[in-house]
């Protein structure tokens, strides 16, 4: 819950655990294990209605993170946001991985209310995803972009990571310029960070 001097804002984390492919930095909890998403969902949906009253303000926002929410089959998460009871937020967030993202979907994600995307972009530099494990390419993540542009976002939060193998200084800024450039209303800048037990550590 954030709370601020004009009113009090109540909101909700919701987290999805389930990814492509693990990335060689990435040490938080999450699977491909696609098969038990179903299963999974239907917890989440079982701990909301058993929790939902411990808030006693309205909520205000939502945010869908993971791992990577955009790799629900659209069913799935449809049955998610309808579990929350068509809620009035002012801001209502998926987060997203460019292979994800196609007309489609961001159609089907605006009927479902959702009107702010945080899309984990990391580099606009082809090198520096390979070296991260990143499936998207930089043109797929600035079509991406364009995608969500166009199809009636218009929050967007991108993600870039510095101090990836291979970065210089000149390519973070070819990156960070490359992504301003797109209007976006929110930049997040990550450190890199080397944590035991991943390939990237290793």
């Amino acid at each position: 819950m954030r709370t601020s001097s004009r009113k009090l804002m109540a909101g909700l984390y919701i987290h999805i655990p389930y990814c492509h492919s693990k990335c060689s930095y990435c040490d938080f909890c999450s699977t491909p294990n696609i098969e038990t998403v179903e299963n999974y969902v239907t917890a989440l949906i079982g701990e909301y209605r058993l929790r939902k009253d411990e808030v006693n303000e309205p909520l205000s926002t939502v945010y869908i993170g993971g791992g990577t929410p955009s790799i629900l089959p659209m069913p799935t998460l449809s049955r998610l946001v309808e579990s929350l009871g068509h809620p009035v937020l002012e801001e209502f967030t998926i987060e997203a991985n460019p292979e994800d993202v196609t007309p489609e979907w961001v159609d089907a994600i605006i009927r479902m209310g959702i009107n702010r995307v945080s899309i984990g972009i990391q580099s606009l530099v082809d090198s520096e995803l390979k070296a991260i494990n990143r499936r998207h390419s930089a043109a797929r993540a600035e079509e991406a972009l364009m995608t969500l542009k166009s199809g009636g976002i218009a929050e967007i939060s991108g993600d870039l990571i510095y101090g990836l193998p291979g970065q210089s200084l000149e390519s973070w800024n070819y990156s960070l310029n490359k992504l301003i450039g797109y209007g976006l209303t929110h930049i997040s800048a990550y450190n890199l960070s080397y944590e035991p037990g991943t390939r990237l550590y290793a």
